[in-house]
């Protein structure tokens, strides 16, 4: 399940993923969203992109399809990301990515990031998670820049449950690709059958946003409502809200949490209190937390983490890429309102906001962060604000990696 909340339309340039294991639909979503475009005369103006790796369904040439082959769209094989910026035209609004997975190269979250910078729109679609449980090379970092996340699930090879990861299985002399959920995906972890949770699912729900965005209280909300024993956690530096234990919502209502610094002071804690369920808010902040996240998971815990998708330069946030691949729920918070018409030419901006505005002061006079200073710097209102991606603004850039054309504003929108 993915949540999608705006207090306002979200009308600016965004990135929208649909992530999975091997038959999950993923390409549905593709097809569905293109045949629409072209029913709705979209496609005619050339607007549209579509490409897909080489190793992204192989037995379909120059066609996404759908996993029983059913429905299928037209694509460009490209391997390269170079070879996808340089099909970029001045008319290209949307560029649609299929088995974004698979590309090696990590200039593709480069070429993502400025194709938004850019005016325009993505949609990718990609195996979240290997054979062995890791982020499949870069899908976790282009799932950090995405503002919507859809998780598509399979039926498990072995029992029809969703299923999140896949296992290698071998079928008449040939290797394919097999959905599991977690109790048939075989990995070291798995706790055994003396366990005090070996009769309960274990998952992972991420509630990801920017500041303000009520990813805090939703969680607090949802896991209060659970009567079954849990406990709350904290980093022990973050103290924006005064010294009183607890997680602390902008609100200043509390959630009684410990305050560690170590993912594995959480991982004992847990044990020994017995908790089914777990609340970890600001999660990237745990040294040592996609290991203990994924530990808690396999043992059968219900564990719910808060977390920004990226830090005040707009590139993925430290961690999160490993745990959006592991999650098997991501709620996206934008109930966030643009609040940072110091550093743009609005006098009023009601967008969503969906980055981090990290200001200094200097001489008096508030300015926007370098993007070599220091990513953690843990404050409230005196560091930071909330941004929609136009008034967004950071000092020393790097220089643009992509020489993409600029897209022309009259658009065409069909008959």
């Amino acid at each position: 399940m993915t949540k999608i909340s705006t207090l306002t339309p979200f009308t600016q340039p965004k990135i929208v993923s649909y992530t999975g294991p091997p038959k999950s639909g993923k390409s549905w979503h593709l097809i569905g969203l293109l045949t629409s475009a072209e029913k709705s005369g979209l496609s005619k103006s050339k607007e549209f992109l579509v490409v897909k790796h080489p190793n992204d369904d192989k037995d379909s040439k120059g066609k996404i399809s759908s996993s029983g082959k059913t429905n299928s769209i037209d694509a460009l094989i490209l391997e390269h990301p170079e070879q996808i910026a340089n099909r970029v035209t001045s008319r290209t609004k949307h560029v649609v990515v299929s088995g974004a997975n698979f590309y090696e190269d990590e200039s593709i979250v480069v070429l993502f990031k400025e194709l938004l910078d850019s005016g325009r729109n993505i949609y990718f679609s990609g195996i979240n998670l290997t054979y062995e449980g890791k982020p499949f090379n870069h899908i976790g970092k282009l799932m950090a820049l995405a503002d919507f996340h859809t998780l598509c699930k399979a039926n498990c090879g072995v029992c029809d449950a969703p299923a999140n990861r896949s296992v290698q299985i071998e079928r008449a002399g040939q290797f394919h690709a097999d959905p599991r959920c977690l109790t048939h995906w075989y990995a070291d972890g798995r706790p055994d059958h003396k366990h005090y949770l070996k009769d309960q699912q274990g998952f992972l729900v991420i509630k990801v946003g920017s500041m303000y965005s009520s990813k805090t209280e939703s969680t607090i909300e949802e896991v209060s409502a659970l009567k079954k024993p849990k406990g709350g956690y904290k980093v022990f530096f973050d103290q924006r809200y005064g010294e009183k234990k607890g997680i602390k919502t902008n609100d200043l209502r509390v959630f009684e949490a410990k305050e560690v610094s170590k993912a594995d002071e959480i991982l004992a804690d847990v044990v020994a209190n017995r908790y089914h369920a777990v609340l970890i808010d600001e999660a990237p902040f745990f040294e040592g937390i996609v290991e203990v996240a994924e530990k808690l998971v396999l043992q059968g815990h219900q564990v719910y983490m808060t977390s920004l998708l990226r830090d005040f330069r707009r590139e993925p946030f430290p961690k999160v890429p490993e745990l959006l691949c592991l999650a098997d729920r991501i709620d996206n918070m934008h109930y966030g309102i643009c609040n940072n018409i110091e550093f743009s030419e609005k006098r009023k901006c009601f967008h969503p906001a969906v980055e981090t505005q990290r200001f200094i002061e200097k001489d008096r006079v508030k300015q926007p962060a370098s993007y070599n200073d220091p990513i953690i710097l843990v404050g409230a209102t005196d560091s930071y604000t909330t941004s929609c991606r136009d008034c967004h603004r950071v000092l020393d850039e790097p220089k643009k990696t992509f020489d993409l054309p600029e897209l022309m504003t009259d658009v065409y929108y069909g008959d």
